[in-house]
């Protein structure tokens, strides 16, 4: 397992709003219901190397992809504090070689973005399906 699939199911593979995740490098597709579904890779939206974002795309099955988001590591945590003091917008540096968090963020700022990740594709979900998952 790569270090982006690692970071992928770390911050997803535990929800009970989406099912049946198949993570494959820097992509997990999921089930949101009986005919979407939903596809998240790292993005980078600037320079090349510099994963920034989370690509949200909702497909349907019969008829293709209902909606596109790119939600940015810094619209959910803002920046982060380097060692020297500097603060940068949080980015995964892959130099072909290590990928790795080039801005050091938390466990608990993962789960952040995945937390907002899920609530914008939850909307997309059949409200019975929702309605059930709350009692997961």
């Amino acid at each position: 397992m790569d270090f982006f699939e690692k970071e992928m199911r770390q911050m997803f593979e535990h929800t009970s709003s989406i099912n049946d995740q198949v993570f494959v490098g820097k992509t997990m597709m999921a089930r949101l219901d009986d005919n979407k579904l939903l596809k998240l890779e790292f993005h980078n939206t600037h320079v090349g190397g510099q994963y920034n974002s989370i690509l949200l795309s909702v497909i349907n099955k019969n008829t293709g992809v209902i909606d596109k988001e790119t939600i940015n590591f810094s619209d959910v945590i803002g920046k982060c504090k380097m060692r020297d003091g500097t603060l940068l917008n949080p980015y995964i540096w892959d130099d072909r070689s290590d990928p790795h968090w080039y801005t050091p963020i938390s466990i608990k700022q993962k789960a952040e973005i995945a937390d907002k990740v899920l609530e914008y594709a939850e909307m997309f979900q059949d409200i019975g399906i929702k309605n059930a998952n709350m009692f997961l």
